[in-house]
């Protein structure tokens, strides 16, 4: 994940990199859970069952994520994310 998602001069999107080292930034003004999806779409990159950034999965192929070491079983861009007060 490159450096500085989310992050332009004028403005600071709550879900956001300040380094290439694969940690999102979780900054709102109140509690709530952002997905991985939600992050994708600040980046400007597509992630669903099927798409992963220039990826497209195909025929018995398909994008799977793990959470914990876990297999997450379901849409990648459902995955939550959250923020730690």
């Amino acid at each position: 994940v490159p450096a500085n998602i989310g992050i332009r001069r004028d403005c600071i999107s709550w879900l956001h990199t300040h380094d290439p080292d694969g940690i999102i930034h979780v900054e709102a003004p109140r509690p709530h859970t952002y997905t991985l999806g939600a992050f994708f779409r600040v980046w400007g990159q597509p992630l669903d069952a099927s798409h992963l950034l220039d990826l497209e999965v195909g025929g018995e192929q398909k994008i799977v994520a793990y959470l914990d070491g876990q297999l997450f079983d379901g849409d990648p861009a459902k995955l939550s994310i959250h923020g730690i007060a």
